[in-house]
C-alpha cells in the first residue's frame, strides 16, 4: 500500500452518506457523433484524472484512532474501471441492462 492520507470532511460526509438505499456515486454517460479513439480517451483520462489526482488510485480505510483515511493501493489498473459499451446497430433509444460491479 502507498502513503495515506486523511480524508477530508466533505469526503467523510459523502461516505458516512452512503447506503444500499441511497448510493452516493457518480456516473457518466456520453453520446457521441461519432466513434471516439478508445485509446486516445483512456489516454486522456489517465493523463487528467488518474495521474494527477491520487484519490483515484486510493481505497478508503479507517485508521486506528477511528478517522477515514485515503490508502493509495500499488498496482491499480484504470483500465478496469473504465467500461466501454457499444450499443447494436441500428442504435436509438431502447431499454438496456447496465450491471456494475465494485472492485
Amino acid at each position: 500500500m502507498g502513503e495515506r492520507r486523511r480524508m477530508e470532511v466533505q469526503d467523510a460526509l459523502w461516505l458516512a452518506m452512503d447506503r444500499p438505499t441511497n448510493l452516493m456515486v457518480i456516473d457518466s454517460v456520453m453520446w457521441t457523433a461519432t466513434p471516439i479513439d478508445w485509446e486516445h480517451f483512456e489516454a486522456v483520462v489517465r493523463h487528467r484524472l488518474w495521474e494527477r489526482y491520487r484519490v483515484f488510485r486510493s481505497v478508503v480505510v479507517r485508521g486506528g484512532d477511528d478517522a477515514w483515511y485515503w490508502q493509495e493501493r500499488d498496482g491499480l489498473d484504470l483500465a478496469e474501471h473504465l467500461t466501454r459499451v457499444v450499443l447494436p446497430e441500428p442504435g436509438g433509444d431502447f431499454d438496456f441492462k447496465l450491471t456494475i460491479t465494485n472492485t
